[in-house]
Formats: C-alpha cells, sequence, structure tokens
C-alpha cells in the first residue's frame, strides 16, 4: 500500500502587465516554474499560439511525470489562467511564484485544492 500527495492550484490573473502574446517568455516561464518546483517535464511543452483580435492569446500544456501544467492568455483582457496539478513531491507554489512575478497582475484569484496522504491499495 502506498501513499498519495495530490496538490492542485487553478489560478487567474487579471491586468496582466507582461506580454501575453510572447509564448517564448511564457514558455521560458512555466518551464522554470515546474523546475523551481521539483517537477518533472516530460517532453517539449505544447505551445499554440492564437493570433485573433477577439479571442486570441497563448496556450501552453506541459506535462510533468506528476501531472500537467496548463496556462492560457486572453491579451486583450489582461488575463491569464493558470492549472498546476502534481501527485508529486513538488512545491506548486512554488511555481506559481515565478508565473505570477512574470505576469505583473493587477488582481488575482487562487483556489488551492490539497490532499496528502491519500492511501492506495492495490487490489
Amino acid at each position: 500500500m502506498g501513499k498519495l500527495i495530490e496538490h492542485q492550484i487553478i489560478a487567474k490573473f487579471y491586468g496582466c502587465k507582461a506580454d501575453l502574446m510572447d509564448s517564448e517568455s511564457l514558455l521560458n516561464t512555466v518551464i522554470q516554474a515546474i523546475n523551481i518546483s521539483g517537477m518533472h517535464l516530460c517532453g517539449s511543452p505544447q505551445v499554440t499560439t492564437i493570433d485573433d483580435d477577439e479571442y486570441g492569446g497563448v496556450s501552453i500544456l506541459a506535462l510533468i511525470t506528476e501531472s500537467h501544467v496548463a496556462l492560457h492568455t486572453w491579451p486583450k483582457f489582461g488575463h491569464t489562467w493558470v492549472d498546476i496539478a502534481t501527485c508529486g513531491s513538488g512545491i506548486p507554489e512554488k511555481g506559481l511564484d515565478v508565473i505570477r512575478q512574470f505576469l505583473m497582475a493587477n488582481n488575482e484569484k487562487i483556489e488551492y485544492n490539497s490532499i496528502d496522504n491519500v492511501s492506495l491499495s492495490s487490489k
């Protein structure tokens, strides 16, 4: 029987001052967030840029050994949403701080979901 630690952070940032169409800087920030959190990137993150005046933005999906990090921007509205999920021993709050510093948002709404030491039994 093993133990599972689950952490998920869903963060919404409003009034971001960073360039929300700068996919290279956003990707570098996500990778830095993964590394500083003690999580482990699996392969290359998927980066999609939609150049549309109404709903365009950048979406990044990074699969990590422990689960995923997803980031979506809406430059027209100055919004960015981030989802960090991990079942490992990483500290996603450290990664969120890296993203927060990069975005320079006026406001944020953060939701934490954490369950420590869920017992697992094999069948």
